[in-house]
């Protein structure tokens, strides 16, 4: 009785403050994220009313169910520049998904890191982070969750140069016509390293991972 006493005098100082009620576990400032103008669920034909304006790809690319048809370089929505992908869906027409992507020296720990801190600070704790399997002090994180009400964000690191990732060696399958010269080793440092975060509608489950965390993570507990 008391303790429910407590709450309703604690909801009423904040209605007489002024303050929000958020809900726990939301992130309440991923609709901030996108470039002024984007929004999920908006036609091709709408993309160039968006600051500042992306450029049309030649080819598009595909991403799974999804074709990345636009991109902008240099936006820093979550920090430092990197490429945001623009990706429609080809059934539809219409904008599903916004996929932010740093490579090589932009993707270095310190930048995950720092991102995370980042949206830590901006949009609170998320609902689900991954750690790595390996001995480091403190534990690497692979990923990580925050749900909004209406947006899910999504932040992967992808580091072939990490112990246990797989890597092939495109020469097993090369044409043997080929002059030697041409041919390129695939090896786990010619792999690029990428920083992604990729943002769509909280309810689109088709665009969840198939998994909470990567193979050889697991969620942090705490």
């Amino acid at each position: 009785m008391v303790e429910c006493i407590r709450r309703r005098l604690f909801v009423l100082g904040v209605l007489l403050c002024g303050l929000p009620v958020s809900s726990p576990g939301l992130a309440g400032d991923l609709d901030e994220l996108p470039p002024n103008g984007a929004r999920l669920g908006m036609e091709r034909s709408e993309i160039f009313s968006i600051s500042p304006p992306p450029r049309r790809l030649d080819s598009p690319l595909i991403f799974g169910p999804l074709r990345a048809e636009f991109m902008a370089s240099g936006v820093a929505a979550l920090g430092p520049p990197g490429t945001l992908y623009y990706q429609f869906d080809p059934k539809s027409g219409r904008l599903r998904q916004f996929l932010f992507e740093w490579r090589d020296a932009d993707a270095s720990k310190t930048h995950a890191s720092d991102l995370l801190a980042r949206l830590r600070e901006k949009l609170g704790a998320p609902v689900l982070i991954c750690i790595g399997g390996g001995r480091e002090k403190p534990p690497r994180v692979v990923s990580a969750r925050w749900r909004g009400a209406g947006l899910m964000l999504h932040v992967s690191i992808l580091d072939h140069r990490a112990d246990g990732v797989a890597h092939f060696d495109l020469n097993s399958d090369s044409d043997p016509r080929r002059p030697s010269h041409e041919r390129r080793r695939v090896t786990r440092r010619s792999l690029p390293r990428r920083l992604t975060a990729r943002l769509h509608g909280a309810e689109d489950v088709d665009l969840l991972p198939r998994r909470d965390c990567p193979l050889g993570s697991s969620p942090e507990t705490r």
